[in-house]
């Protein structure tokens, strides 16, 4: 059973504002601006969603109002994967080490993962003692590093050859962070949180933390392109790559739960 109030809204607004403290979204409709900016004040007190609707005939607007509104994109669009061939860490080197390509027989070598023929060539590129033990620097070293990639064939037909020198560009991209990140970590909510700040700039916070620890790389997120390789051989560089992508979440939420200790609240308040 449902209940109403026989009352004006706008006596409502003036004489009881407390009445609205336990709505979680108010829905305002056809009223004029002075009660409804007072109803947003009331509302933005309270943490209430308002929205505000008027119609005029066949055309309207509808007004959403609210202190604050967090939307996270679960799966955001990637421009180009994230193999952190410039900054492998441990495991992903052990797996590349792990082929020793001279030995290897035709058809196993055809089927080496574009990504273990990177860091081969990147290694040894940086071992050369004209190179300064840096990544290749400038398009003429560039060129020169895909050359290298290419020389390295055995024959004509080498698909994963060809997929090496056309991800190159993996083995000299820079570490970054998204422009809308680096906004986030800037707000002035970081600076101050307490245990009634949303869960959301807790969230920051820990990305904030994670990136001062791994000087500046990003959350791995996980994802490999399709490559010419074995089933075997791709499900196990899939493996390190989704392993480092769990650790790299769990040292995140290690760091949200820090924040939470700090201002005052429960650890396990902000889901991973």
């Amino acid at each position: 059973a449902g209940s109403f109030v026989d009352e004006a809204p706008e006596d409502i607004i003036a004489n009881d504002p407390a009445f609205f403290k336990d709505f979680t979204v108010v829905v305002a409709t056809q009223m004029a601006s002075a009660p409804a900016a007072a109803l947003d004040a009331i509302c933005r007190e309270h943490g209430v969603v308002l929205v505000v609707l008027r119609s005029y005939g066949l055309a309207g607007t509808v007004r959403l109002s609210l202190g604050e509104h967090a939307v996270i994109e679960a799966k955001p669009e990637e421009s180009d994967f994230d193999l952190r061939l410039s900054h492998p860490w441990p495991a992903l080197w052990d797996f590349a080490q792990s082929f020793d390509l001279p030995s290897l027989d035709d058809a196993t070598f055809k089927h080496v993962p574009y990504v273990v023929l990177l860091l081969q060539a990147a290694h040894s590129w940086r071992g050369a003692e004209e190179n300064g033990g840096t990544a290749p620097e400038g398009t003429k070293a560039q060129r020169a590093f895909k050359d290298q990639i290419r020389s390295a064939q055995r024959t004509h037909d080498e698909e994963n050859f060809r997929e090496a020198a056309g991800a190159a560009r993996h083995v000299w991209k820079p570490l970054t962070v998204p422009s809308n990140v680096r906004d986030l970590l800037a707000d002035p909510a970081l600076e101050s949180l307490t245990a009634s700040s949303p869960d959301f700039w807790f969230k920051v916070a820990g990305l904030g933390a994670f990136l001062t620890e791994s000087g500046g790389a990003m959350p791995l997120e996980g994802s490999i392109p399709d490559m010419t390789s074995t089933t075997e051989v791709y499900i196990a560089l899939q493996r390190v790559y989704q392993d480092k992508a769990a650790a790299d979440a769990e040292a995140v939420h290690g760091h949200v739960r820090a924040a939470l200790r700090g201002a005052g609240r429960a650890e396990d308040s902000v889901s991973a």
